[in-house]
């Protein structure tokens, strides 16, 4: 040994070798009546501290605005500053010191996530948020803790929750990375408990989708989703379906609040003749009819939830197993909501969740938001492929552009637009308008040229009148195929399916699924030559 020191080796730093993905994995609680009812304190105590933290941001810009027009400094109070509040205010609460400190912090943090919120609309001129302020108690529904182990985790079969203890857990599938966060929500009528984890997902979708095709989609109100190949996705409406006996189910629960109502009534005039204070009518407990009835209603509007949730996954799942690469026009939904019209309609269709599913199945790489509007020409469903502008309302489901003759279902052409301005490329059905470029031309005239000839074959004669029976059943051959055990509506009308079938999108997905036939079955329909095969494909 010559006494000189030895040279410490670098610690080594393990990094994950692919892109980490949060994913979210749900189970169903099963807690006894105390369980639930630790719970449900949890979440009363959790909801009035959210709400005097947000009065006092609240009240904090209210103070700078004026010190702020007075020419002084203003400060703002941060996540740090909330921490502190949120410890000042569980040294005066008796109800927040028996809870978790992480779950008193989520709650601050809540809060200055929807400050932020508020002030990147600010930013970008955006309508219709607002900053966080008092909510009810019904819309506050859960409680999360942000680190797993440090007051939450899981083991045989059992989710262990601070305050509360040992809860049942359902727990049907594996959980798939690395735990990191637990959130404990209260929907349908039961607990539900979401496991956060982050997985890794290697960078391999472009083997994946190998010989598919892109394509655009355009969500609406008349069929959910429209794809630039001439699918049509229109999953059945099962709060419209469950209308009939969801009013009368509703018509008893309205009487017996009335009846509750006028109970009330009564204690305020008892109370008025002895000189007492009369109890408010919150504080009125709930009968057991009021709650068997409340259960009632809530289970039909879990199963039009459910179903609704169900046909939207088998919809992402057929986009990811025909569709290499999916865009989807990017719209605000709020106006909708707005509009007494069709606030109904965009709440059955639920677009934003579809698009949360489209995004979930296909991944960033393979869902694309594209604008609703091309810069210099206009919104995607005012105009034509060639940029021509083609005004339409509502009630006109059927695209004609007088600049280059083409007669197509707008839904159809708008998702070609999407498609244009995402990848610069269209759909075969559609490919005549604009050349290999995507740089949109006029064209006049027939297939063959002939002047004052539209490109559709009957676009110069009035279109013969039909019942309402028939518009929405078509019978013609050239309607667009059924997708799966969809129901055949909303089709496109008036596109022919391409003429080669070597880079055509599959109607169907490949290898088995729950919208298509196995592969096999298909591939001996198809060596037998089965006349419904024929029927169904264009």
């Amino acid at each position: 040994m010559d006494g000189t020191p030895k040279k410490e080796r670098k610690r080594r730093t393990r990094r994950p070798k692919h892109k980490l993905v949060a994913r979210a994995f749900r189970f169903a609680l099963r807690p006894t009546d105390g369980q639930s009812t630790s719970m449900f304190a949890v979440i009363v105590t959790l909801h009035g501290l959210r709400n005097d933290l947000a009065v006092e941001l609240s009240d904090e810009r209210r103070a700078n605005r004026l010190l702020r027009e007075a020419g002084e400094d203003v400060s703002y109070m941060d996540r740090a500053a909330l921490y502190k509040r949120v410890g000042v205010l569980t040294d005066e609460t008796e109800a927040l010191q028996g809870i978790h400190v992480h779950l008193r912090q989520n709650v601050a943090v809540r809060v200055v996530e929807g400050t932020r919120r508020w002030l990147d609309a600010l930013r970008e001129g955006r309508k219709g948020v607002r900053p966080p302020k008092p909510i009810d108690r019904k819309r506050y529904r859960s409680f999360t803790f942000p680190e797993y182990g440090n007051g939450c985790r899981i083991q045989n079969g059992r989710l262990f929750l601070s305050g509360v203890g040992w809860v049942r857990m359902i727990d049907h599938r594996r959980i798939v990375g690395t735990k990191k966060a637990v959130t404990v929500k209260f929907q349908h009528g039961q607990w539900w408990a979401i496991v956060t984890a982050l997985v890794q997902v290697p960078d391999r979708w472009e083997e994946a989708a190998e010989g598919l095709e892109d394509a655009g989609a355009d969500p609406g109100l008349k069929s959910l989703l429209a794809d630039s190949h001439g699918r049509v996705f229109d999953p059945p409406k099962p709060l419209m379906d469950a209308q009939r006996e969801l009013k009368r189910q509703q018509r008893v629960l309205a009487r017996k609040f009335r009846a509750r109502e006028a109970e009330h009534a009564r204690l305020v005039e008892a109370a008025k003749a002895t000189g007492t204070k009369a109890p408010s009518l919150r504080s009125l407990p709930y009968s057991n009819r009021l709650k068997a009835q409340i259960r009632v209603v809530a289970k039909h509007h879990t199963k039009a939830f459910n179903t609704r949730d169900h046909f939207q996954k088998k919809i992402a799942a057929t986009c990811r197993n025909t569709v290499r690469r999916l865009a989807c026009e990017d719209h605000p939904l709020t106006f909708m909501f707005r509009n007494r019209r069709q606030a109904k309609a965009a709440a059955e269709r639920a677009i934003g969740d579809m698009k949360h599913a489209l995004a979930s199945s296909l991944g960033p790489q393979r869902f694309v938001l594209t604008p609703n509007s091309r810069p210099g020409i206009g919104g995607n469903s005012q105009t034509c492929m060639c940029g021509h502008h083609v005004p339409k309302d509502l009630k006109q489901r059927e695209h004609r552009c007088e600049a280059c003759g083409l007669t197509a279902d707008r839904d159809h052409v708008s998702a070609n637009i999407v498609q244009l301005i995402a990848f610069g490329t269209v759909s075969n059905t559609l490919r005549n308008c604009v050349p290999a470029g995507g740089q949109p031309v006029v064209r006049r005239g027939g297939i063959e040229g002939d002047a004052g000839e539209s490109r559709s074959p009957g676009a110069g004669k009035p279109a013969p009148k039909r019942s309402r029976r028939s518009a929405e059943t078509p019978t013609s051959s050239k309607a667009a195929p059924r997708v799966g055990n969809l129901p055949r509506k909303a089709r496109p009308a008036r596109i022919a399916r391409p003429s080669t079938t070597d880079t055509a999108l599959p109607l169907e997905p490949q290898g088995r699924s729950s919208l298509g036939k196995p592969a096999r079955a298909r591939r001996a329909a198809e060596g037998a030559g089965s006349p419904a095969l024929e029927a169904r494909s264009l």
